[in-house]
């Protein structure tokens, strides 16, 4: 059985790695990763724990660090979460959502930041905890999300009252019922995305149509 802290100390552990590239051929290829110029990111003890980026950014190992747009002085980070059979499958899913909820949460921040409440630790929340608040469409982001190596697991729980058998019924068991979570997260400078350029360069949808976040 895995734990999100093993998804968030999997994340740390690639946090040292240059793994964002710019994408569009108007700019420049170079290396980013989550951690930027300086050291990769320490664990501070605690309930919960939480990953300590520096710079006052001081995200906590639980499940609203999924839903929060953390920010420093020169990033704005998000964490995505994906649930698939395949670990390609939930690979694909956790990187979508996380530049799916940096997208969104930019966007409010830049359009309806009265929509947002700031958190501990550095970062912005949906003041009503409701999806429909935001301000949803897309803005294009520099870079792609970071995910690390074998940082797919297998959910354990989701075998509980498996029925004890035979090697070949195990095996059909696990084949049927396995899933993969992955966690990825999107980190973007402020250098290279500025909320003015959010707002020239995002695409709010109609209201009451149908958004890339459905």
């Amino acid at each position: 059985m895995f734990g999100r802290r093993a998804l968030f100390l999997s994340l740390a552990a690639a946090a040292v790695t240059p793994s964002l590239a710019y994408g569009g051929a108007p700019r420049p290829l170079r290396q980013r990763s989550i951690a930027g110029d300086g050291p990769g990111p320490s664990i501070i003890k605690g309930q919960p724990p939480k990953m300590d980026f520096g710079d006052g950014l001081q995200v906590p190992l639980d499940k609203d660090a999924f839903v929060t747009l953390w920010e420093d002085s020169g990033r704005w980070i998000t964490f995505g979460l994906g649930l698939g059979r395949a670990e390609s499958d939930s690979n694909a899913k956790a990187d979508k959502a996380a530049s799916l909820t940096m997208q969104i949460m930019l966007l409010t921040l830049a359009y309806a930041p009265e929509r947002l409440e700031r958190v501990d630790g550095g970062g912005w929340r949906p003041r009503s905890g409701k999806l429909r608040d935001l301000v949803m469409g897309d803005v294009p982001l520099p870079g792609r999300p970071v995910r690390p190596a074998g940082g797919a697991y297998m959910d354990d729980r989701l075998f509980a009252g498996r029925r004890t058998g035979s090697p070949d019924d195990v095996a059909s068991d696990v084949q049927t019922y396995q899933r993969f979570v992955a966690a990825s997260a999107y980190v973007v400078k402020k250098a290279d995305l500025s909320l003015a350029e959010v707002r020239t360069l995002g695409r709010v949808a109609e209201e009451g149509s149908p958004t890339i976040a459905q």
